[in-house]
Formats: structure tokens, sequence, C-alpha cells
């Protein structure tokens, strides 16, 4: 049965993007910058209980969220650099040109990367429209529906929807195994088991509860010194927020990197968390 260490990958995956910490942050400040314009258009134009159009406002923000986290696949397992065209210094910019124009040719890792990029948002996507289309279908009823009366057919039908979210975590995370250059057939194959997407979810537990609460008191804190300055309370926790969700998105990204090359090549996670500069 395919699992992995999700302790060892999630505690490599904080050690990885801490030691890169000042290298990454350089290529997701334009990650961060779209996606807190995104989310005060959210605010501005009244959507945050409107999942649906919110997420269409947010969506150039899931794009470039999909870009970074292809290219920090890459940089955490293949010690390759990270490059946005036209985004290095001046002394660097031959170097990287050349590098850049390799890989435009290089068809293979561009098509990796733009996989990665579309699997990244379609889940997503998928899932956003689901439950839009409830909310909709719910807002035109007449009269509320009652809740069934618990039974056993009630159990075993929550029971196999339980199952089945929790073997479709793996597909959340088809965009990380692409980036990689494994193919979705392959991957999907060799982690057909209950037990990987439970792998999955304890990785992640791992990585999002720590860094919800870090968010959650630098949220608090602004509320409290900023309780007169309605305006200035909006824009820091909008920042803090999008910045806390980019990071928990790289650690979870690179930690799942680990576990997803572990379970389909069978090596350990022995990265030494020091990426090419």
């Amino acid at each position: 049965m395919a699992g992995f260490d999700f302790v060892d990958a999630a505690s490599k995956g904080y050690h990885f993007v801490w030691t890169n910490r000042s290298y990454i942050a350089k290529f997701a400040f334009p990650v961060l910058f779209i996606t807190v314009f995104c989310n005060l258009m959210i605010f501005f134009y009244g959507l945050e209980d409107n999942l649906l159009r919110g997420s269409l406002v947010a969506m150039p923000a899931s794009f470039a969220q999909g870009l970074f986290l292809a290219e920090l696949v890459r940089y955490a397992i293949f010690n390759e650099p990270i490059i946005y065209w036209g985004y290095v210094s001046r002394k660097e910019f031959n170097k990287y040109k050349d590098m850049y124009m390799e890989r435009q040719n290089d068809k293979v890792r561009r098509a990796s990367i733009h996989a990665s990029i579309a699997l990244y948002i379609l889940p997503y996507a998928l899932t956003l429209l689901a439950i839009g289309l409830v909310e909709f279908y719910n807002g035109r009823e007449a009269v509320p529906a009652q809740a069934p009366t618990p039974n056993l057919a009630t159990f075993l039908v929550f029971a196999l929807s339980l199952s089945a979210m929790v073997w479709l975590v793996r597909v959340f995370f088809l965009y990380v195994a692409v980036a990689m250059g494994y193919s979705i057939k392959n991957y999907m194959k060799k982690i057909s088991g209950m037990y990987s997407s439970v792998c999955f979810i304890m990785g992640n537990l791992i990585v999002i509860f720590p860094m919800l609460m870090l968010v959650s008191g630098f949220n608090t804190m602004v509320y409290n010194l900023f309780s007169g300055y309605p305006v200035a309370t909006i824009l820091l926790v909008t920042i803090i927020s999008s910045a806390g969700g980019i990071i928990i998105l790289s650690i979870m990204t690179v930690a799942m990197a680990y576990g997803i090359r572990e379970m389909l090549e069978g090596r350990g996670n022995n990265s030494s968390g020091k990426g090419v500069k």
C-alpha cells in the first residue's frame, strides 16, 4: 500500500522554505501583490459571501500561484532556479536570459509547467462550480428542504461520500506530480490505495494548523492595534492573510513533492534543504 512518512515530509517542507526564505520570497512577491489586489477587489465589491463570483475575481491570483508553485517544485526537487521573465537584477540578466530561452525550448519541461498550472486550478474550479450550483439551486427553493431522517441508508450514503472525498484528496496534488515530470496515469496507478490519501491529509494538517494559528494571531493583533482605523485594518489583514496563504501553499507543496517522490520512486526525503541561488 503506497504511503510516505508525512511527518518527515512536512518537516522537510518547513525546513526547505525557511532555509531558502529570502530567495523564495523574492519570487513570491509578485504572487502576493496579485493575490492582495484580487482579495481587495472581492471585499470592495462585497463578494465575500458569494463564493462563485469571488472565486472568479480571484482567478488571476490562482494562475499566479499555480506558476509559482510549479516553479517552486522544480526548485525544491531538481535545484532549478526560479525564473520570471524580466524579474532579475541587471547584472544577472544575460545568464538568466540564456537559461530562460533554454527552458522555452525544452518542450517537456514547458508542458509540465503548463499542465501543473492547469491541474492546480481545475480541481478547485470544479469544486467551486459545484458549490455555486448548489447555492443557486438552494436559493431558488421556495420551501427549505427538511433534513432526512437518520437511517441505515443515510449512514451508508454518508460513509460512501466520505470515502470518496478522502480518496479524491490525491487529485488536488496532481499539479505537484506533473510539475515533477510524472505522468497522471503513473501517479494515479501507484497511489491507488486509501493510505496514500491519509498521508496527504495528515501531512497537510501538520502544515496548515500551526500556520493558521500564527496568521490568526497576527490578525487579532492588527484588529486590536488598529481598531479605530478600518481602512488600515482591512489592508493589513488582507496582506497578512494573503501572505500566510502563500506560505502555507509553499510549505505544503514542497512537503507533498517529497512525499510523492518517495511513493513513486521509493526514495527517502534526504534533501539538504538548500536550493540553488
